[in-house]
Formats: structure tokens, sequence, C-alpha cells
């Protein structure tokens, strides 16, 4: 092993860069596959216990509809941002950000 470790150091920079690489990616191969064996089982457990069958999503439904209506929704966000846009381009703006932008909080106050 030591005169592994000696062979290694004499290695110029480029060829130790290749070696550690190699282990890295061996070592991260490795453990994916261990990881995603895992899964699995964890995966056929929660399966063969039926678990998805005694889930209740009948109260996180509930939750859900009854959420105050005050935020948009991600789409209508979305629209509204591309309107903004377009009229900010036709006025002849730019996306470019100015301190006048991001006020500081000093001033706010």
């Amino acid at each position: 092993m030591a005169d592994f470790l000696q062979n290694l150091q004499k290695q110029p920079e480029h060829i130790k860069k290749i070696i550690i690489w190699s282990v890295i990616v061996v070592v991260g191969a490795g453990l994916f596959f261990w990881w995603v064996g895992r899964v699995k089982e964890s995966v056929n457990r929660l399966k063969n216990a039926g678990v998805a069958n005694k889930i209740d999503f009948t109260p996180l439904e509930k939750q859900l509809k009854e959420a105050p209506g005050d935020y948009p929704k991600a789409g209508e966000a979305l629209e509204n941002l591309k309107n903004i846009e377009a009229e900010i381009l036709k006025q002849g703006g730019s996306f470019v950000a100015t301190e006048d932008a991001f006020p500081n909080q000093e001033s706010q106050q």
C-alpha cells in the first residue's frame, strides 16, 4: 500500500486527477445503485402493507378547497408577468435592474 501511494505521488497532476475522478465516479455509481435498490425495497414493502389504501387524503383536499382565494394560481401569475413584460417592452423599457428597483430597507421605514 505504501508503494502504491508513493507511486501515486510521483504521477503528474493530470494523472492524479484522472485517478481521483475515476474513484469518485465508481463510488458514486455504487452508492446510486445501492440507493435505488433500497428505494425499490421500501416501495415493495409499502405496496405489500397496503399503506396507499390506508391513507385518507380527504382532509388535505378539504384544506386545499377552503384555502383563501387571495393568491393567484400559477398560470394566472405567469400570464400577468407576460402581460407586464409586453407592456414594458411596448413602452421601450428594458429589464435592467437599477438601485431604484430595489430600495434599501432604511428608506422604507
